[in-house]
């Protein structure tokens, strides 16, 4: 007969602790995520560009690469006004556009930057984790799972309602294929909001104006492309959730960058050795350890600010901008948190030299950072315009020469 173990007796507490210590293991397993520390910027890059070239090849399998539609909002003010929209995934910029070229460049910046991580622990090794060190952390682990569990629920639970409830967007391309076989029939214009389809506030570019919701009281589509040619719902289905789930793993990897990159500079600001950073001379500090990765994350901020832009331009001017998810997509903004230590780290270096010819910043790390400011000025600009356009105003008036440059650059 076995007789129980107290929970206070040795053999029971090492029982526990072997129990704990596996548990942990198995989360540091399963965050997949920490791969993305391994991957070499040309590996990143080409996984980056097969999944564009993949999801591009997809667009045209389905059908839904490519089209258009011409539709009238009338307004309660009897306004009637005709636009003509390309709903494609191609012509969608934060679809067809960032997927093939600038999310593969992402990822590769990303990777030099987890390069520029480790390079700097390998110089100095007593003061700054390794980025092995942070992942085999339990906390991180989970916050790894957690982020990427979220970020792909988020992205493929929301096209449940917007593919009900929506009809302006490649996703709807099944539903907009009806509404033209049933024109065909009746040689009459399909109402949306007839038919009950939901939509925001409409974007008419050019015009610096929005139609808001509650101004609209029909949209009519007039004219739907003969080339759209849907293989089947399946098929539209099937590409939607392949599409998304590579969202939101690009954006988990996003997130997750910007906890390992905090972290670590939170703990090399903590651990931070003045001594060992003085060169030979004793005059200058040593900063590029911590210069050469905010390059580099001041570049991944420019590129998410840069597909936020392109998102908003590609939404606004068909009614479905300001949803749930795309104010929870604004949590990649976060790379930016990786300024805290970094301006923690400076002052205390700042505050110890009596040197006035040390270089703190470099100037490719200071274009880089004055871009990155600019374009995210320009985010908050667009969105504050979107929710509320009376306060625009105050963002134009302290950023009124960077709005003519984006808006000549994106043709806005």
């Amino acid at each position: 007969m076995t007789l129980p173990v107290a929970d206070n007796h040795p053999v029971g507490r090492l029982g526990r602790s072997r129990a704990i210590q596996k548990a942990k293991q198995t989360l540091v397993a399963m965050n997949i995520l920490h791969l993305s520390t391994r991957i070499g910027p040309l590996k990143f890059y080409l996984i980056g560009l097969i999944a564009g070239v993949g999801l591009l090849v997809g667009s045209m399998m389905v059908g839904v690469a490519s089209f258009s539609v011409e539709l009238e909002i009338e307004t309660v003010q009897n306004e009637r006004i005709q636009r003509t929209l390309d709903l494609g995934y191609l012509s969608q910029m934060n679809y067809g556009v960032w997927y093939l070229i600038f999310c593969p460049i992402l990822l590769a910046v990303i990777a030099f930057a987890y390069d520029a991580l480790k390079r700097a622990q390998q110089s100095y090794p007593s003061m700054l984790p390794s980025l092995e060190r942070l992942g085999n952390m339990w906390l991180i682990a989970i916050l790894g799972i957690a982020v990427l569990w979220f970020f792909v629920f988020k992205n493929i639970i929301v096209e449940w309602d917007d593919y009900k409830n929506l009809s302006l967007g490649w996703v709807q391309a099944k539903p907009l294929q009806d509404y033209r076989d049933e024109m065909d029939r009746t040689k009459l214009p399909i109402d949306l909001i007839a038919k009950g389809k939901k939509f925001d506030r409409f974007l008419l570019p050019g015009q610096e104006r929005f139609i808001q919701r509650e101004d609209i009281r029909s949209i009519n589509i007039l004219k739907i492309d003969p080339r759209l040619k849907v293989a089947s719902l399946s098929s539209v289905l099937a590409f939607v959730v392949m599409t998304k789930l590579w969202v939101g793993l690009w954006e988990a990897i996003v997130i997750y960058f910007a906890i390992l990159t905090l972290v670590w500079g939170l703990i090399g600001a903590r651990n931070l050795d003045l001594a060992a950073l003085k060169d030979s001379t004793g005059a200058f500090y040593h900063l590029s350890w911590v210069t050469r990765p905010a390059f580099y994350i001041f570049i991944v901020g420019l590129l998410v600010n840069l597909f936020c832009i392109f998102r908003y331009i590609s939404n606004a001017v068909k009614g479905s901008y300001g949803k749930w998810d795309q104010y929870l997509s604004f949590l990649v903004f976060s790379p930016a948190l990786f300024l805290i230590p970094t301006s923690v780290i400076l002052s205390t270096i700042f505050n110890a030299s009596d040197n006035e010819e040390q270089v703190y910043l470099s100037k490719r790390v200071l274009v880089v950072a004055a871009l990155w400011f600019t374009s995210f000025a320009y985010v908050i600009y667009l969105v504050i315009g979107y929710i509320n356009p009376r306060h625009q105003t105050i963002i134009v008036a302290c950023f009124r020469p960077f709005v003519g440059t984006f808006k000549a650059l994106f043709g806005f």
